[in-house]
């Protein structure tokens, strides 16, 4: 964990009722820092087996938001699921010519069906996608602005790593939670695109994570910080399962840590996100705001790293939609 994320108050959750879905490129299931139960996927015809990861992507996006507290590598910023499930949808594969590209046989509106699929009607849905792409689908923002509606999904995606003002689908549909990049100076990232959709920023700039055959890598960009935005929502609502996402959505944005000019900006948007203050917030302002069932505190997790090998640094983590997905 990298400090921002809160954890002690990461370390006290009691989660119940919600699915933290990962729209990537897999999941190395075998890794030893990963968890193994209460987690599914769905394999598909063109992308493969979802717990096979080729490019690690995917493998290195859920170890920021899952990888256990253990004696291991790392810690995510769920470290122990508890009742919270995760759900791998795989979008990305090796491909002719690149080792991380779009393969899914379908379109992304597709892969939030899956997620949405995997749910039942009194669960939780936050949907993860370390992804983007500059061409705008009415078709996609229809779907995701239905799953707001529905008052039981979050969507989080990235804000883009071409360090411009452009627009990045689907993390600036209005109702997708657009995460961009600080580094460990919580100064924003030189690649962190800025425009009027960023919402929140996260950690990314050479975050350690889980790659395949238990190795860990370092990676960089607005992928790596999506699953601390996304990890910290679902651990959020998992603590106050009453509130609908509306008011999970609310809290992060009114207690982010604010940066840059003062009051949201188009570059760190609402700030840094800070599980511990939202958790408050909630109890303080929110009527729903109630604790599932006792606490559990444990130690706060430290990450260790053991006798893997020296991680790698990757300058181009987030795999890019060169052909639009949907009509």
């Amino acid at each position: 964990l990298d400090g921002f994320v809160d954890p002690d108050k990461a370390a006290m959750y009691n989660t119940t009722n919600v699915y933290l879905c990962i729209i990537d490129s897999g999941y190395d299931k075998a890794h030893e820092d990963l968890p193994k139960a209460k987690v599914t996927g769905v394999n598909d015809t063109s992308s493969g087996t979802w717990f096979n990861d080729s490019c690690q992507h995917g493998t290195h996006v859920a170890g920021t938001a899952v990888a256990l507290n253990n004696s291991k590598g790392v810690v995510g910023v769920i470290p122990n699921l508890g009742r919270v499930a995760l759900h791998i949808v795989k979008l990305f594969g090796a491909n002719s010519g690149s080792s991380c590209a779009w393969t899914y046989s379908s379109s992304l509106i597709s892969a939030l069906s899956q997620c949405q699929a995997r749910v039942s009607p009194t669960q939780k849905l936050v949907v993860s996608m370390s992804l983007g792409g500059p061409l705008y689908s009415w078709t996609e923002n229809n779907a995701f602005e239905s799953a707001f509606n529905s008052g039981r999904v979050i969507s989080v995606a990235a804000a883009g790593n071409l360090g411009t003002t452009d627009m990045s689908y689907p993390g600036s549909y209005p109702s997708v939670i657009s995460v961009g990049c600080v580094d460990a100076n919580r100064v924003l990232c030189y690649f962190s695109q800025r425009n009027s959709e960023v919402d929140l920023v996260a950690p990314g700039m050479y975050i350690i994570s889980t790659t395949r055959a238990n190795t860990y890598s370092l990676m960089a960009g607005t992928s790596m910080s999506t699953p601390h935005v996304s990890a910290a929502a679902a651990l959020l609502w998992g603590f106050h399962p009453k509130c609908n996402n509306a008011d999970i959505v609310a809290a992060l944005r009114k207690t982010a840590q604010d940066l840059g000019e003062p009051g949201r900006d188009d570059s760190y948007g609402f700030g840094l996100i800070s599980v511990h203050r939202a958790y408050d917030w909630l109890i303080e302002t929110n009527a729903n705001a109630t604790i599932a069932s006792t606490p559990i505190p444990f130690p706060s997790p430290t990450p260790t790293r053991t006798k893997s090998p020296t991680p790698t640094r990757t300058k181009s983590p987030t795999p890019t939609r060169t052909k639009s997905p949907t009509p």
